[in-house]
């Protein structure tokens, strides 16, 4: 509710929001950090964190997708961030906005 109290939002709007995220909750997949993700998030920080500047928070959050992906694909990997959507693709996710 940051937004709100910056004014930025109205808080009827913020509640909007919050009522679509809570209906899009369900069909989410929450996935476990665990040692495989942490390597493959050093592995593509050591690739993209200079040339694409891939950040380690993203980075984690890749890998997790990628990670879960060769276990069990997953359907599309959904984000608006520039630089996880060209990584994802180019680590062979299917991508959403």
């Amino acid at each position: 509710m940051g937004k709100v109290r910056q004014g930025q939002l109205l808080a009827a709007d913020a509640q909007a929001r919050l009522a679509l995220y809570d209906a899009d909750y369900a069909q989410l997949m929450v996935v476990e950090i665990d040692e495989a993700v942490f390597d493959r998030a050093a592995n593509l920080i050591d690739r993209y964190a200079v040339a694409e500047r891939l950040l380690p928070p993203d980075a984690v959050i890749l890998a997790a997708a990628i990670e879960e992906h060769h276990r069990d694909p997953i359907d599309m990997f959904v984000t608006t961030d520039a630089v996880q959507a060209k990584i994802a693709a180019a680590e062979g996710l299917h991508v959403g906005p």
